[in-house]
């Protein structure tokens, strides 16, 4: 009588068979969902018009009050760099000025995603660039109050100079999956071009210097390169850390990320895979929040001195954060209470 063959043989048989047959299915799949895709788009266009009627209905008034402040504080930076550029010489380059104002213009860039964000109904999204935003607003506090001091007088020379580190280990990266990645690698000349810079700031400012925030070395005193912690501490935000750590759980892929895209609304607890019309204020509040931090301490660079009508755009635009902050609180509950009489 014939012998069978094992499970291994018969895997090992099946399995090229298996593989050639999805192969020649394949295309014909794709056609169908290609043919399937204007139907199905033009459905979730017709929800997702819903949706955005039903999210600005409630959401409006609180979303055009967020829009109106970032335009506020982008125009105290734009007059706050004219004044600059007619105070300094064509030639004249001044570190901490051009550190902040480039972080400030950041800032309202990143503002502007969170309103999208949110105006799309994403709202962890939105929570995920506001921590950029902490970011942002907690560096600038330092190079406004550190770098005119003498001691650190060259912080801000140091901040910008770090581009050169990250720009040459961005460079090693991409060498190592340039093949993988079917592109072309960087030049020999390029990469030793980008060494050199490396390695002569390396030499300037210590070994520590390469670290992510070794531009910020010996500002709290400690050895070593700080870590983004001693930073917030250094600013006076330690007490936004909570928030931080919140916010950083959208950004990585951790446990408490997934936990969080676990909701229960309303009596139902889901997956959330879309967006939803809930959840805006608090995003969009820390958002503000750091954006005057940023605008405030943009004020440290300037060479002039402060008029009175910079201080009193702050202390507007303080004010209107703060209100800000109770008309999303509204939406908010009012959001709530709607879904609980739904």
């Amino acid at each position: 009588m014939q012998r069978g063959v094992s499970l291994e043989q018969a895997l090992e048989l099946a399995v090229p068979a298996l593989h050639e047959a999805l192969d020649r299915q394949t295309p014909r799949v794709v056609r169908q969902l290609v043919r399937r895709a204007p139907r199905i788009l033009r459905h979730h266009k017709r929800a997702n018009r819903r949706f955005e009627r039903r999210l600005r209905k409630q959401w409006g008034q609180a979303l055009d009050r967020f829009y109106a402040i970032v335009v506020f504080a982008e125009e105290i930076g734009r007059e706050l760099y004219g004044l600059h550029l007619k105070e300094v010489d064509d030639e004249e380059f001044h570190p901490v000025f051009e550190s902040l104002i480039g972080l400030h213009a950041r800032a309202c860039r990143v503002a502007r995603e969170v309103h999208h964000l949110l105006s799309g109904g994403f709202p962890f999204g939105a929570l995920a660039r506001s921590r950029t935003l902490h970011e942002l607003a907690v560096i600038t506090i330092l190079i406004a109050d550190y770098g005119q001091e003498e001691e650190h007088a060259d912080l801000a020379d140091r901040f910008l100079q770090h581009a050169w580190i990250a720009r040459y280990n961005d460079a090693k990266e991409y060498q190592k999956g340039s093949e993988g990645l079917g592109r072309e690698p960087l030049s020999d000349e390029d990469m030793a071009r980008m060494q050199e810079q490396h390695d002569l700031l390396i030499a300037q400012y210590g070994p520590a210097y390469r670290k992510q925030y070794g531009w910020a070395i010996g500002l709290d005193g400690e050895p070593g390169a700080p870590t983004f912690r001693r930073l917030e501490r250094l600013a006076d935000l330690s007490h936004v850390r909570w928030h931080y750590t919140q916010q950083s759980h959208e950004v990585h892929a951790d446990a408490s990320g997934w936990e969080s895209n676990v909701l229960e609304h309303n009596g139902q607890t889901y997956l959330t895979t879309d967006r939803v019309h809930f959840g805006l204020a608090e995003p969009a509040h820390l958002a503000l929040i750091s954006l005057h931090q940023c605008s405030a301490s943009l004020f440290g660079g300037a060479d002039e001195d402060i008029r009175t009508q910079d201080v009193l755009a702050l202390k507007a635009l303080a004010q209107l954060v703060d209100e800000a902050g109770d008309v999303l609180r509204t939406a908010e509950e009012a959001v709530l209470r709607a879904d609980e009489r739904r």
